[in-house]
């Protein structure tokens, strides 16, 4: 194999011109290549590896919703306050007509449930719209609704979402006088 070389405007060619004639390149346009396929590799493989992550976040999300589902089953997951208290106590209720039973989360977490409280309801009271105050943010949603009920032990008032107002409302009503 014969190599000539020679300059031409500060870049160096080489020819092979025994071998094969498509075999021209410039030294640096092949040093530029060889970099520039490289790094379309490590950019497929970063893509490749972002891919990955977010189908496996997306199994995963999945995957817990359907498992806390089977777990916990559809609470109905509310806030409850004594009406002369001003702090919330979270937690999920089993409701019946005129019974309301209170299981509050241990330390805000879902799944540590303290012993339940039973309450006895005697009358619900209306979505009147009243929120939680602004200030309470930090303790509890201020979206949250509030209907205001009378108990046994006392009145009570439970943070619900919008979406279960009308729920928890019916389930709860005293069963009327039987006829």
């Amino acid at each position: 194999m014969i190599h000539i070389v020679h300059g031409v405007g500060g870049l160096e060619r080489s020819r092979v011109s025994l071998g094969e004639p498509s075999a021209f390149f410039e030294n640096d346009d092949l040093r530029r290549f060889r970099e520039a396929s490289q790094r379309d590799r490590s950019w497929s493989t970063l893509c490749d590896r972002i891919s990955f992550g977010l189908v496996l976040a997306v199994a995963a999300t999945a995957v817990g919703l359907l498992l806390g589902r089977k777990v916990f089953g559809q609470r109905l997951e509310l806030a409850l306050r004594p009406t002369t208290e001003t702090k919330w106590r979270h937690g999920w209720v089993e409701a019946s007509p005129g019974h309301l039973r209170f299981h509050r989360y241990k330390w805000q977490i879902r799944f540590v449930s303290s012993d339940p409280v039973d309450f006895a309801v005697q009358a619900v009271g209306l979505d009147s719209g009243k929120r939680p105050s602004k200030k309470q943010l930090w303790s509890v949603n201020p979206s949250l609704h509030v209907i205001d009920i009378d108990t046994d032990q006392g009145p009570l008032r439970l943070g619900l979402q919008s979406h279960q107002v009308d729920t928890i409302r019916t389930q709860l009503q005293p069963a009327g006088p039987p006829s």
